[in-house]
C-alpha cells in the first residue's frame, strides 16, 4: 500500500511501521502504531478490572505450574527404578 508523503510525515509513518486495523461502518480504518498512538492508549482501560483479571490469571498459571511440578516429582519418586535404586528401562 502506498501512502502519500504528506500523510506519512503528518502521522509519523516510517518504513516498517505497524498499523492497527479496525472495521467501521464506513469501511476499513488504519491507524499507525507509533509512539503517539501508544501514548494515547494510556489509561484507556483504567477502572475496568483488567489488572485484577491479569493478576488472577497469572496466579492460576503459577498454581498449575506448581501442581504439575509436584505431580512430576511424585511420579519420579514412585517409579520402581527409584525405589530399587536401579535405572528403569525406557521403551520407545
Amino acid at each position: 500500500m502506498v501512502i502519500p508523503r504528506r500523510l506519512r510525515r503528518e502521522f509519523e509513518i516510517e518504513k516498517g511501521t505497524r498499523a492497527f486495523v479496525e472495521a467501521t461502518s464506513e469501511g476499513i480504518l488504519l491507524k499507525p502504531v507509533t509512539s503517539k498512538f501508544i501514548r494515547g492508549l494510556r489509561g484507556s482501560l483504567k477502572g475496568r478490572g483488567v489488572m485484577r483479571a491479569l493478576m488472577a490469571d497469572r496466579k492460576a498459571a503459577r498454581e498449575l505450574s506448581v501442581t504439575a511440578a509436584t505431580e512430576r516429582k511424585a511420579r519420579k519418586n514412585s517409579s520402581p527404578a527409584a525405589s530399587s535404586g536401579r535405572r528403569a528401562a525406557i521403551r520407545y
